[in-house]
């Protein structure tokens, strides 16, 4: 089953999730053809990526599918360890040589509010909801996953969801700088910025984005007090 829709017009691409029938979960299959998708994208010399999913009952993104997180945990994985090909993709989409705007086009859980906030524009539909669910499910989130969501979303506003397994509105990670805007249409609004985006030398364009990237790893190297966002690297 094709669990991914990709087209292409010009210098930008789309990625359509296609996996209603598991809330857009993020399976082995679907992982390996976000990844698929983001080798050729890069190969084709594609400027920019627009990331979104068929809402399935409203949600964007279930995170990573909870039965293959089971299985993996029956055959003696840790939680760390069975999401590895998971955060091996998240890195992956961080690195690529193409721009990243991802469309959420509703709620997000666990690792679908990673993959929301992996895009280098982030453009929400009303009412979307974001929710970490780690402490109802009596697990601990990897390492890797919260150093990623501290510096999009600050580490205070993490902590708590992290703390209530409460889902936070759309509007207030708007309010908090964490989405660039919301829209009644967030597909194409994402697809008119990706292609704006599109026209800027990629020296200027991708080179902040990874510097900005190092500025501010190198800056939260030191004690959780004295980085903004509260993260320490390493």
């Amino acid at each position: 089953m094709n669990e991914l829709a990709v087209t292409r017009a010009g210098a930008v691409a789309t990625w359509t999730i296609t996996r209603g029938h598991k809330r857009n979960a993020l399976g082995l299959d679907l992982i390996r053809a976000l990844s698929a998708a983001c080798r050729d994208d890069a190969e084709r010399g594609t400027t920019a990526v627009v990331l979104t999913a068929e809402p399935s009952n409203g949600v964007f993104c279930a995170g990573f599918d909870r039965d293959v997180l089971a299985s993996l945990a029956a055959a003696g994985a840790t939680t760390e360890s069975a999401a590895s090909p998971l955060h091996a993709l998240f890195d992956e989409l961080s690195r690529a040589p193409f721009s990243l705007v991802t469309a959420i086009t509703g709620a997000a859980l666990g690792g679908g509010v990673e993959l929301a906030l992996l895009g280098d524009v982030r453009i929400a539909a009303r009412g979307a909801r974001f929710t970490l669910p780690p402490a109802r499910l009596g697990i601990v989130y990897p390492d890797v996953g919260l150093s990623r969501l501290a510096l999009a979303l600050g580490r205070p506003l993490l902590g708590a969801m992290l703390a209530t397994a409460a889902p936070i509105t759309a509007e207030r990670l708007l309010a908090c700088g964490a989405l660039w805007s919301l829209s009644d249409a967030p597909v194409e609004d994402a697809t008119a910025i990706a292609d704006a985006m599109a026209t800027l030398p990629a020296a200027g364009r991708l080179g902040n984005r990874d510097a900005l990237r190092e500025a501010r790893a190198c800056s939260c190297a030191g004690r959780a007090e004295d980085c903004p966002a509260g993260v320490v690297s390493g």
